[in-house]
């Protein structure tokens, strides 16, 4: 009778994951970079889960993975001196200059701010995981405001204003060009070849022209691109 007890309970811890349980799967580290274009803004920040006020350190490269809220939206703000003549410690007004929301299925994210020059912001969030953007392609995000065209070995694609597209590519020499449509004529703004390899992905993004000091622009492109090669994340289970 104790030996059929005992059975029937292994049987059962068995079913459940084991004698002792499994434990439960690694919940996914939930993150976003931030980018823009030419001029770093240093004087943004947001409150991250147990940091506040984390000052946002955007340059023109993607910068560090920062963990997305656990709930709620994304808020950022700038934060304002109190006028002349305020009571001792009165605390800065905080200017909410964006609220970005991420999908809850969302787990990896880049967030792209520009500064406009009215002192507003245009702020665009795009899906960063490695089902998105696999090792061996190139993904191109064109925020400027024209037609564009990469062609990436043999293959050409067209992207319109606003639109992404994933381009792969295969290891060895390739030759990466892009176009930009200004007026009725197509105009070259980027050309650079590069040795491809295996797992990495390549990030392209597309911006309206601004003059960069640390680039010789003469004459300027129709559009300023940058290019950035990483190791890609690992592909989920399964």
């Amino acid at each position: 009778m104790k030996r059929a007890l005992f059975l029937l309970f292994l049987a059962a811890a068995t079913a459940a994951g084991g004698l002792f349980g499994q434990p439960p799967p690694a919940k996914a580290v939930r993150q976003f970079r931030v980018i823009t274009t030419v001029k770093s803004i240093r004087d943004l920040k947001c409150d991250l889960d147990n940091r506040k006020a984390c000052a946002l350190d955007i340059r023109s490269t993607l910068s560090q993975p920062l963990p997305m809220p656990a709930s709620g939206p994304l808020v950022i703000y700038r934060e304002i001196a109190p006028p002349p003549g305020s009571p001792p410690g009165t605390k800065p007004v905080r200017k909410t200059v964006a609220t970005l929301t991420f999908p809850s299925q969302l787990t990896q994210a880049i967030v792209v701010i520009i500064a406009k020059p009215d002192q507003t912001y245009q702020t665009r969030v795009f899906a960063d995981d490695a089902k998105t953007h696999p090792a061996g392609s190139l993904r191109v995000f064109n925020l400027s405001g024209m037609q564009a065209a990469l062609s990436l070995g043999e293959k050409v694609y067209d992207i319109a204003s606003g639109r992404t597209a994933l381009a792969p590519y295969r290891p060895g020499p390739v030759l990466v060009q892009v176009a930009a449509q200004k007026g009725a004529a197509w105009k070259i703004a980027f050309r650079k070849g590069r040795i491809a390899r295996d797992g990495l992905r390549v990030h392209l993004f597309i911006f309206d022209y601004e003059p960069d000091p640390a680039l010789d622009d003469r004459p300027p492109p129709p559009v300023l691109v940058r290019f950035y090669t990483e190791n890609a994340p690992a592909a989920p289970a399964g």
